[in-house]
């Protein structure tokens, strides 16, 4: 089965990036619940007992598997489509235009910065259900019609499921354009994600195979080291970002009003020391590392089966 150099990186886009978020949505939920969550929730407790007790109290599909499933799913299928469809294109036209013949780490990770860019601008609605879905979790009392637990304690149940999160923000936030709101700062942490995502593992490949750090050169075992490297350089570069975008996507279930995007990171790190725009670093690269573990030799191993061999 041969395909074009597009289709198939789309289809192993969609695939790899599909199969991962069905993986690993719970530690994601995770990382999205602690970086919000309320101070009580994270007295005298770390990342793993904070867990722990989600787990215990409200079990550990409906407090970390389930929420925002369906569009975590789309968003990030749909992003990792985008972004590895453009990622080459992109990088061989600055190559060009600098008059090189040899990809180096400028290139790479100005392209892998521009298919960021274009791929998470596509998927902002998804990006924001998913984590709008996601702060709206806890332990939920039937008959008192609120939650016990989670960032939202003592709140009735803000959205039932993704079609009533996109009807409700459309009809009482001002329209269409509410979905995409955070699409500033999500494109731009997508940006910096992917510049560490595709340049990293772009460039750690490369580097391998013309060290000859692998025996057998192109094989699964250098996929997931390359995709390691990836995971590092992605955290590192876009956790602040992340951080602004979950708080300011969230800002509405919480009931935080701020002014603009500026005045919001002002207030937090006022009120919570500038570390916390790498809170979450630990559970994001634990979430992101094995994530890319799967999803960049799947995709590897998708375009051999379609016939393309390897990426190059």
């Amino acid at each position: 089965m041969v395909v074009s150099e597009e289709m198939g990186n789309a289809i192993a886009g969609i695939v790899s990036g599909t199969v991962a978020v069905m993986m690993f949505n719970p530690i994601d939920c995770l990382r999205i619940r602690w970086q919000v969550c309320l101070k009580e929730e994270r007295a005298g407790s770390n990342i793993v007992g904070f867990a722990r007790r989600i787990a215990s109290q409200e079990g550990f599909v409906a407090g970390l598997w389930k929420p925002g499933l369906f569009a975590n799913g789309m968003s990030i299928g749909l992003c990792t489509a985008v972004r590895l469809v453009v990622y080459g294109p992109i990088r061989d036209t600055i190559l060009s235009a600098t008059g090189k013949d040899e990809k180096d780490t400028i290139s790479m990770s100005l392209a892998g910065f521009a298919a960021g860019a274009t791929g998470y601008l596509c998927v902002t609605p998804f990006f924001q259900l998913k984590t709008r879905l996601q702060v709206d979790t806890g332990l939920f009392c039937e008959n008192k019609g609120v939650f016990l637990t989670g960032s939202r304690k003592g709140e009735p149940r803000a959205y039932s499921g993704t079609i009533d999160a996109i009807s409700k923000i459309v009809s009482n936030e001002g329209g269409v354009r509410q979905l995409y709101r955070g699409a500033v700062p999500l494109v731009f942490r997508g940006s910096l994600l992917s510049m560490g995502h595709l340049g990293g593992y772009d460039g750690f490949k490369t580097y391998a195979l013309s060290q000859n750090l692998f025996e057998n050169g192109e094989s699964p075992k250098l996929h997931v080291a390359a995709s390691v490297s990836a995971a590092f350089f992605a955290c590192t570069l876009s956790n602040p970002a992340d951080v602004i975008m979950t708080r300011w996507a969230s800002a509405p279930t919480l009931g935080k009003e701020y002014l603009s995007i500026s005045h919001m990171v002002k207030s937090i790190v006022r009120e919570e020391g500038p570390l916390v725009l790498y809170r979450g670093w630990t559970v994001f690269f634990a979430r992101l590392a094995p994530l890319l573990c799967v999803m960049m030799p799947l995709y590897e191993q998708t375009r051999f089966f379609l016939g393309l061999g390897y990426s190059s």
